[in-house]
């Protein structure tokens, strides 16, 4: 058991691990002291990270293609690594993308779990490269390490309203003001843009 976890996590997938810290390194204990993180030294936290590294699988979206649509079934929570995405919405016929990532982020995880469609158009820049893991085997991620898998869900909701929802849903509002100062429904005016460097959630 050691050497394999060694071998996951040193050899295998140091870097994913690294750079998803976002995702998966900011899980609070069931613990009364504040600010008591899981780690790797806990043994459900290591047994719920390796049934995730398992799971992973390689995935390339090409550049200038829709990875999600609104209103879309999801069925994969998508890791990037490499390239640019951007997430947005339709307005008047219009599609504006007000939310701008690069390389790092983690898309899909908070309407797979659950079992919502896509909110927002999820639409790449550049070439996008990492891992996705099929919806059939994310749900024993849950199933299989409760504990663990409860504070998950907590975070999945936390990241998504705070870095996707709060503001691709402002933009829809700063749009929808301009209309009805307008007094029309040609929707022309250009949303706030937001642009992140790394660590969306989705």
């Amino acid at each position: 058991e050691t050497t394999k976890n060694k071998m996951y996590v040193e050899f295998l997938w140091d870097r994913f691990i690294k750079v998803h810290h976002a995702t998966f390194g900011n899980l609070c204990m069931p613990s009364e002291q504040k600010f008591s993180f899981y780690t790797w030294e806990n043994e459900k936290y290591r047994k719920f990270m390796l049934d995730v590294l398992v799971a992973l699988e390689p995935r390339i979206q090409r550049a200038n293609s829709v990875i999600f649509d609104e209103l879309q079934d999801i069925n994969e929570v998508i890791f990037f690594e490499q390239g640019i995405h951007k997430i947005g919405y339709e307005f008047n016929g219009t599609r504006k993308f007000p939310l701008v990532y690069k390389n790092v982020a983690c898309i899909g995880n908070y309407s797979i779990t659950f079992n919502k469609k896509s909110s927002y158009i999820y639409a790449t820049v550049t070439d996008c490269k990492g891992y996705f893991i099929r919806r059939r085997n994310w749900f024993p991620l849950f199933d299989n390490h409760l504990e663990v898998g409860h504070e998950f869900k907590r975070h999945i909701v936390q990241e998504y309203e705070k870095k996707i929802k709060r503001k691709v849903n402002m933009c829809r509002i700063i749009d929808l003001n301009k209309v009805k100062r307008r007094g029309n429904i040609t929707g022309t005016g250009e949303p706030v843009k937001f642009v992140m460097n790394m660590d969306a959630n989705g």
